[in-house]
């Protein structure tokens, strides 16, 4: 007997268990209020003109940034200079982006989830096809 193998997880799934995640998530106000103010300064620091950044919320282990831009080689530049160029990082954690759900052939939105130090992602329960 063959088992059959499981689709691969849909962009959309992703950026539904990303939301569904952060919306779990309980809330650290104080950490909160330093981490979203540390994310908005790198983020505006980090955005490619004509970007913008829409908005920054933080919780207890997790936060959600979400950016707009003129295009998708731009929303990229964004994403490498913001999170992945070691002289410019905003965050010194893991992050996953995901495409907004919102994207026009006009502007791209992007989501950015920063995980606090020390905590990970829970990559597995939003790549696994079961969710798991």
């Amino acid at each position: 007997m063959v088992t059959p193998t499981p689709s691969p997880v849909s962009t959309e799934q992703v950026r539904q268990r990303l939301e569904d995640y952060f919306g779990d998530e309980s809330f650290d106000t104080a950490w909160a209020r330093s981490a979203e103010q540390q994310a908005k300064d790198g983020v505006r620091a980090a955005l490619p003109v004509p970007s913008q950044l829409r908005s920054v919320e933080c919780r207890a282990s997790l936060c959600r940034i979400e950016t707009e831009h003129g295009d998708s080689e731009q929303s990229l530049t964004f994403v490498r200079t913001a999170f992945m160029d070691p002289e410019r990082q905003v965050w010194n954690a893991a992050f996953v982006t995901v495409r907004g759900a919102d994207s026009t052939d006009d502007h791209i939105v992007t989501v950015t989830y920063l995980a606090r130090e020390g905590v990970d992602l829970p990559m597995e329960r939003l790549f696994s096809p079961g969710g798991g």
